[in-house]
C-alpha cells in the first residue's frame, strides 16, 4: 500500500467541510472585507491540511479521489458583472474546500445569498469545473510532451456540441466547458494523439496545419517502413 492511501482523508473532509460552514456563516459579516476573510480561510484549511494529512495527501490523494487541495483559484472573469461578490467568495472558499458544486450551493441557500437553489448550483458547478480544468491544465504546463485533448463522456445525456469535440486537441489552456458540461481535459503524450482536429479558447473545432504536417511525417515514415 503506498503512504498516499494511508491517509486519513474521511476526516479531513469532514473537517475541511465543517470549517466551510463555520465560515460561510459568518461571510454576510464581511461584506467590506471580502478578499481579507478569503485569506482567512484559506490559512485556516491550509492549518487543517497540514493537522490531518499534511502535504503528502495535498500532493498524492486529492488527485486520486478528485478532491481539491484548499487553494484560493482564480474564478471566471465574468464574476463582477455577473455574481453578487459574497457568492463569489462563498463558491470560490467551497472549491477550496472540495465540496461538490450542489453542497455549495446548497449552503449558500441556507445561509441567505440567493433564493433560486437552480441558479445556485449552475453558478458553484460552473465555476468548480473551470477550476478543475484550469487545475489539469496547470499540471502540464512546464510538460512539453504532454497536450490536452477534450474527453467526452458518452451517455444519454451527452450533448453534440460536445461529442463532436471529443478526441480534438484543445488548443488553448483557457478553453472551458459549457455550463453542466460533463467533459474532462487529458493531457495526453504527442505521441499517442490521434490528430482529428483542435479545439480553440472559444470552443471552435479547427484544422491546425502543425499538426498536418506532422501527420503527413508520420504517414510518410510508416510508408517507407512498408
Amino acid at each position: 500500500m503506498s503512504v498516499t492511501n494511508q491517509v486519513p482523508t474521511n476526516k479531513l473532509e469532514v473537517e475541511l467541510r465543517k470549517l466551510y460552514l463555520q465560515w460561510l456563516a459568518a461571510l454576510p459579516d464581511h461584506q467590506n472585507d471580502l478578499a481579507a476573510y478569503l485569506t482567512v480561510f484559506q490559512q485556516s484549511s491550509e492549518a487543517l491540511i497540514q493537522q490531518l494529512g499534511g502535504a503528502i495527501a495535498a500532493r498524492g490523494v486529492w488527485g486520486e479521489s478528485n478532491f481539491p487541495a484548499p487553494t484560493l483559484l482564480p474564478l471566471s472573469p465574468h464574476f463582477g458583472t455577473i455574481y453578487d461578490a459574497m457568492q463569489q467568495a462563498a463558491i470560490q472558499a467551497g472549491i477550496a474546500a472540495g465540496l461538490q458544486a450542489t453542497d455549495v450551493a446548497r449552503q449558500m441557500l441556507n445561509a441567505g445569498l440567493d433564493t433560486n437553489f437552480r441558479r445556485l448550483t449552475l453558478r458553484a458547478r460552473t465555476e468548480t469545473v473551470s477550476a478543475y480544468w484550469k487545475n489539469a491544465w496547470d499540471s502540464i504546463a512546464d510538460l512539453p510532451d504532454l497536450v490536452m485533448v477534450w474527453g467526452t463522456e458518452h451517455s444519454p445525456r451527452t450533448c453534440p456540441w460536445c461529442l463532436q469535440r471529443d478526441g480534438m486537441v484543445m488548443a488553448s489552456p483557457d478553453l472551458r466547458d459549457h455550463p453542466n458540461g460533463r467533459c474532462t481535459p487529458k493531457p495526453t503524450l504527442i505521441k499517442q494523439v490521434e490528430y482529428k482536429g483542435s479545439v480553440n479558447a472559444e470552443g471552435d473545432i479547427f484544422w491546425d496545419p502543425n499538426w498536418a504536417q506532422q501527420l503527413t511525417s508520420k504517414e510518410e515514415g510508416l510508408a517507407l517502413q512498408s
